[in-house]
């Protein structure tokens, strides 16, 4: 739709079509009246002060998915168009291109006619200026090339800038700290049939996830985030203890460390924001014992799982359960391994002790005091901007000469990973792995 006044109301829809039904799918269409309007937009802006792309308002799910408040991936609209004859690419400071009319025209508006001539900007032909760059990882590259530093996603800082100014600031520093390895959960007795008894206890605690953040406030499993690891042996049942000693923070109880959205069913039905319900991802179990969403724990009570560890060895993981704050409750720290071991994978001469390194790669956003940022609003998905491993964000491994069986775990939301071994110094090099197993 395009605005026919400035300020005014709509005119009536120039072409429509189903761009797609699924949330950051990309839509291309087309159509001769879409491409004469906007030519004419071009050829006669006074009569035309702008367009606007809506979506299927009539529905409520499509909408919302529409919407860039809610939507994980906001619409944008790219016009590709031909310039008419005598079209110049003209030059900008900071090396930015535009398309300009005439050669007369380029040099009118303060820039300068690209050299070699050319009528495009695709690909930059400007000269670009060289400077500091902050990288997506939130490291500093100095001496870059703007288009370079931009293309692989990262923030110019400026021509001339470099990283040891003090007006530069990437954000965190990657990898100053060093890699946390959970330690084993230690059993708190053992019953009379000879199952080895363990506590977990959800407590609120508070961690520092960098070196250069305060301490974020969590709510953890026996204070640790990531929690500690529980080591199990096929054919040998345990019993956990799970207690809720979640705080009635803000003044009472059933509040919650994150924004709780009441519109979930859950929290809409239950009320009460302090609940548990832990479950045991992957694992083979009674249907009592599987961390049932309904099931839950209010602060000040107990419950007693069994787990019979009847099934293969596996890389496993607990995390809370709850219905409708599943989400919030992991993402504020709720999350520990679960390893699972068996006579079969003691024979096959694995790398262990210091060299079995399990890592919980999760992503996390962050408000300036440290406190962990969520967004209010139920959303279809959530991406953090910044990567925690093992409870810290990009930490470092030292590491010995030697082979290391790394136990993946992927405790985000959302996000997808794509996980490569790679050297600094020759980045083009493979370097190969042993992939043993995946659920």
């Amino acid at each position: 739709m395009s605005w026919t006044t400035p300020g005014g109301d709509f005119g009536p829809t120039s072409a429509s079509a189903i761009v797609g039904s699924d949330n950051g799918s990309i839509g291309i269409w087309s159509s001769a009246i879409m491409v004469g309007e906007v030519q004419s937009w071009l050829d006669s802006p006074a009569s035309n002060f702008g367009w606007i792309v809506i979506g299927d308002e009539g529905r409520g799910s499509t909408a919302r998915r529409f919407a860039s408040r809610e939507g994980a991936l906001p619409p944008t609209l790219q016009i590709d168009f031909d310039p008419p004859p005598g079209s110049v690419a003209c030059c900008f400071t900071e090396g930015v291109c535009s398309v300009e009319l005439s050669t007369l025209a380029c040099t009118d508006a303060g820039g300068d006619p690209a050299n070699p001539a050319t009528d495009t900007c695709e690909p930059n032909p400007c000269p670009q200026p060289l400077g500091a760059c902050c990288n997506l990882d939130e490291s500093c590259s100095d001496a870059l090339d703007r288009l370079v530093c931009e293309s692989a996603g990262g923030t110019f800082q400026g021509e001339s800038s470099s990283c040891n100014q003090g007006n530069v600031d990437c954000g965190l520093t990657p990898f100053v700290d060093a890699l946390p390895i959970p330690p084993p959960l230690a059993p708190t007795g053992t019953r009379a049939d000879g199952a080895l008894q363990y506590t977990v206890e959800a407590v609120a605690a508070s961690q520092q996830l960098h070196s250069e953040l305060p301490p974020t406030d969590l709510w953890t499993y026996n204070g640790a985030y990531p929690s500690f690891t529980i080591e199990a042996t096929v054919g040998d049942p345990i019993e956990v203890t799970y207690i809720n000693n979640l705080p009635t923070a803000r003044g009472q109880r059933g509040s919650h460390l994150l924004d709780v959205d009441q519109c979930a069913h859950g929290p809409n039905y239950y009320g009460d924001s302090a609940r548990i319900s832990t479950h045991v991802h992957g694992a083979h179990v009674p249907a009592r014992f599987d961390g049932q969403p309904e099931l839950t724990i209010l602060p000040g009570e107990t419950d007693v799982y069994e787990y019979p560890n009847n099934q293969d060895a596996a890389t496993m993981w607990y995390h809370d359960h709850a219905l409708g704050i599943t989400r919030l409750n992991v993402y504020s720290g709720m999350a520990g391994f679960y390893l699972l071991r068996d006579a079969l994978e003691a024979g096959l001469g694995l790398p262990s002790g210091e060299f079995e390194v399990p890592i919980v790669i999760q992503d996390r956003e962050f408000n300036p005091d440290g406190s962990l940022f969520y967004n209010p609003t139920l959303q279809d998905a959530f991406k953090g901007d910044r990567i925690v491993v093992n409870g810290k964000v990009w930490p470092f491994l030292r590491v010995a000469q030697g082979k290391y069986r790394l136990r993946l775990l992927n405790g985000s939301q959302s996000r997808e990973y794509s996980l490569r071994l790679e050297n600094l110094a020759d980045p083009a090099r493979v370097i190969p792995f042993n992939l043993i197993g995946t659920d």
